[in-house]
């Protein structure tokens, strides 16, 4: 199996050079269709392109993730004013694009002699080691924060490789996250992504996250709770990553420490917390969305009919 594995990823790379991110998304897509099966099949193909997953990095990691939408870049901002915590710039996925040069440049700051001296191949979990601690090394800080709201479809595979990493899942009312993520990151000529797909995919990364519930390395919050009451949830946080929780001054002013840029997808990270976020999804709602949701999602999360 392992030999298909590699050799099915050798046919990506070489099918697919320079334009591998949007021709693996579309095929994701295509399978995924907005099921489950489908969609860690999709991801398999990513995973595959990039490498193979095998052996164990000691690595204190925070990984964060959730549907997209879901204030990950948020909670990422914040946690990165604590000084205990660095975190490159934008998305980085454990398992897959960490290895590549783009974001080693880009995300890590990583110099053409950084990245030739850290002699990676396609073993991604003693290659993500190497990239984790040459960043301690430039930076400084006792955990590596890494943001990818992906990083939900591979709890099983994160725990078992990184036994020292943490994971914070954060989740959003399921139409706000929805209508959101419907007009996202879209390719040029398309749209908007079909409103079903998307409340399928929400309701698959709510109900992965729920197989974890009671893991000692496993965190769950609302996207709602750390907008209304910050210090208490980051506190919350903190405490489960093992740091100190943050000062309310800190939270206050946290847009204007940001370690990192996301933009131009993410411009409110750049502001102040504020409310406006909460509802909006479900105030644009047609009947027919909230007809597709309920059916789909209606009460997907804690019994509640979002």
């Amino acid at each position: 199996m392992r030999f298909c594995d590699e050799t099915f990823g050798k046919l990506l790379r070489y099918s697919f050079i320079g334009r591998e991110s949007q021709v693996i998304d579309k095929l994701i897509f295509f399978f995924s269709k907005g099921n489950f099966s489908g969609w860690v099949l999709g991801n398999k193909l990513r995973t595959m392109y990039y490498g193979k997953i095998n052996g164990t990095s000691k690595e204190q990691l925070i990984l964060v993730g959730g549907y997209p939408r879901s204030g990950t870049t948020l909670l990422q901002a914040l946690l990165s004013v604590n000084k205990d915590i660095i975190t490159p710039k934008g998305e980085v996925h454990i398992f897959q694009d960490i290895i590549t040069d783009k974001v080693l440049r880009e995300s890590f700051d990583f110099s053409d002699d950084d990245i030739r001296n850290l002699n990676l191949n396609r073993d991604l979990v003693s290659s993500a080691d190497k990239i984790i601690k040459k960043y301690k090394e430039k930076n400084g800080g006792k955990y590596v924060l890494l943001k990818q709201p992906k990083h939900i479809f591979f709890l099983k595979k994160i725990f078992a490789h990184f036994p020292n990493a943490k994971f914070i899942h954060i989740i959003r009312d399921g139409r706000d996250c929805t209508m959101s993520q419907r007009k996202y990151f879209l390719y040029k000529g398309k749209t908007e992504w079909p409103y079903n797909w998307c409340c399928r995919q929400w309701v698959v990364a709510v109900n992965l996250g729920k197989k974890f519930r009671g893991h000692k390395r496993y965190k769950e919050i609302k996207y709602e709770d750390l907008i209304n009451n910050p210090y208490e949830t980051l506190k919350d946080v903190l405490n489960f990553v093992g740091l100190k929780p943050l000062t309310k001054y800190e939270i206050r002013e946290y847009y204007k420490k940001i370690k990192f840029e996301n933009a131009p997808f993410h411009p409110n990270v750049r502001k102040p917390i504020n409310k406006k976020g909460i509802g909006k999804g479900a105030k644009k709602m047609s009947d027919k969305d909230k007809k597709i949701f309920k059916k789909i999602a209606g009460g997907v999360f804690d019994g509640e009919d979002l």
